[in-house]
């Protein structure tokens, strides 16, 4: 350096210094290295909404179907198109953007996510209105989630718990071995018909 002087050094004892070596330079990255002072990119931006399909495998009705009649099932519904009529459905019912659904009775579902049109009431335990959503309809709900931009016009109605009227199939077969096994009192009696027309 120059502002120091060496008085160790003799001249012509610069070829003896070791020099520095240039080391290749990595390629540059796309952005920026991240650093302690600045926020990590994610925070600075919100992150884009999730698809609205939580199923693997879920059924789709196609942005070119239209679909009448009753949709009764498990797992996850994707509309793309248009369906008219009665669902009810144990698990997750997308309205996709540029769907409509035209419920007919009030639609239930345990989890209803709307990005396009639904005309109707419904029940449902979680009911999610995205950004491109509308809807037109009386709702009961446990949990409701709205987007900015997101449109409703109807009643919401908010309950500890809702009953959508799902049976497990163990208590509903259980519940039917029960109705028709006789209580003490209507098991007849020997010698007597069931239907009692000899007495």
């Amino acid at each position: 350096m120059g502002f120091f002087r060496n008085p160790f050094r003799r001249e012509g004892d610069d070829d003896a210094l070791p020099q520095p070596v240039e080391r290749p330079r990595r390629p540059a990255l796309a952005g920026p290295e991240p650093n302690a002072t600045s926020p990590p990119a994610a925070a600075a931006h919100p992150a884009p909404s999730e698809p609205a399909s939580p199923s693997p495998n879920p059924s789709v009705i196609g942005p070119s179907a239209q679909v009448q009649g009753l949709w009764r099932g498990k797992g996850t519904l994707r509309v793309e198109g248009v369906f008219r009529g009665a669902i009810v459905l144990d698990g997750t019912l997308v309205i996709a953007r540029g769907g409509q659904v035209h419920a007919e009775e009030p639609l239930r579902a345990r989890r209803i996510v709307v990005e396009g049109v639904l005309r109707g009431d419904l029940l449902a335990e979680t009911l999610e209105i995205r950004r491109t959503g509308r809807v037109w309809g009386d709702v009961i709900v446990q949990a409701f989630i709205t987007h900015e931009g997101a449109f409703l016009r109807g009643q919401v109605r908010m309950e500890d718990r809702v009953d959508l009227g799902f049976e497990e199939p163990e208590s509903a077969a259980a519940s039917d071995e029960a109705d028709e096994t006789p209580t003490e009192d209507e098991t007849p009696e020997a010698g007597t018909q069931a239907s009692g027309a000899n007495r």
